[in-house]
């Protein structure tokens, strides 16, 4: 297994390739930075999920993150704080799990491209320090996929495809909405045996919900409050 360490500060730009059964950590603090990482194989992470610290660490505004994974078994653990933040994952491979915090993210956009079987996405912003005017952008195409994502904004605007059989996704959005804009979701889910589970919560704005399907046997469950 071979590790590489990673700690900088602002206005740099890192490309990083590696094989397979490589570890990428980074500890980030600044802003105007621009950080490519592509890992292809199995076994592949960024970030440690066994540490208490993660070290995949993104701390300041106007960052451009741009990651992809191709293999099995890969991994991401770790945290972005900021706003103006540009982060794409795009992965292909099977039972890959990612676990992603996120505090800030004002004017931010967000896209995860999911290709596989079994992968387990676990998304969370705003966290202590809500987000507003953020956007989301998923598109996951396989079976048995499964995601949590947890979103505390002042207005998120989030776009979800999805194509495959037995995925599951629970999605919880809450925050006080602003003066303008509350939550809204867009959800496009072909396929069989979906279960998704929605909550959106807001207390000034209203929130919408748009949701397409095409499939036999879909579950789904929506809880809309303010």
């Amino acid at each position: 297994m071979k590790k590489l360490a990673i700690k900088t500060a602002a206005f740099v730009m890192i490309p990083v390739i590696a094989m397979a059964d490589q570890s990428v950590y980074i500890d980030q603090t600044g802003e105007t930075f621009d950080f490519t990482i592509t890992q292809s194989g199995d076994g592949n992470a960024i970030g440690d999920a066994s540490d208490v610290s993660p070290y995949f660490v993104f701390d300041g505004d106007s960052q451009d993150i741009d990651i992809t994974q191709t293999g099995d078994y890969n991994t991401i653990t770790g945290n972005m704080q900021g706003d103006n933040i540009k982060f794409v994952l795009n992965t292909t491979g099977d039972t890959n799990t990612w676990d992603i915090t996120s505090t800030m993210m004002d004017y931010s956009t967000l896209t995860f491209n999911v290709t596989g079987i079994s992968n387990d996405l676990i998304f969370s912003l705003g966290q202590s320090v809500s987000a507003q005017y953020t956007t989301l952008t998923y598109d996951i195409v396989g079976n048995d996929n499964s995601g949590t994502w947890t979103i505390d904004a002042d207005g998120v605007t989030q776009d979800v495809d999805i194509t495959g059989d037995d995925n599951v996704l629970i999605y919880t959005a809450t925050g006080y909405g602003t003066s303008v804009d509350g939550h809204t979701l867009t959800a496009d889910v072909q396929g069989s045996n979906n279960a998704i589970t929605i909550l959106q919560e807001t207390t000034i704005a209203a929130s919408n919900i748009n949701i397409t399907t095409d499939g036999s046997d879909q579950i789904f469950s929506i809880t809309q409050s303010d």
